[in-house]
């Protein structure tokens, strides 16, 4: 599935972190190179790079459910 709502990916002060429409900031936290924890969400975020290195989507994994974000 898609997610209904625009999220902005920023880093703040060297921090990587989401701003979902309508919502607070979450801070990300690195698992791995592209793996992410959201505890604020309880979510998973995972960023999947092309072959050049750009992300053009990730993934949010939250209550069993996987969304996709695209650029």
């Amino acid at each position: 599935d898609e997610l209904g709502v625009g999220i902005e990916v920023f880093i703040e002060n060297g921090l990587l972190g989401i701003h979902p429409e309508g919502q607070p900031k979450a801070r990300l936290w690195a698992k791995t190179e592209f793996e992410y924890d959201v505890p604020d969400a309880e979510a998973v975020i995972v960023f999947h790079p092309t072959d050049i290195g750009q992300v053009d989507y990730f993934t949010l994994t939250q209550d069993g459910k996987n969304y996709r974000a695209v650029r």
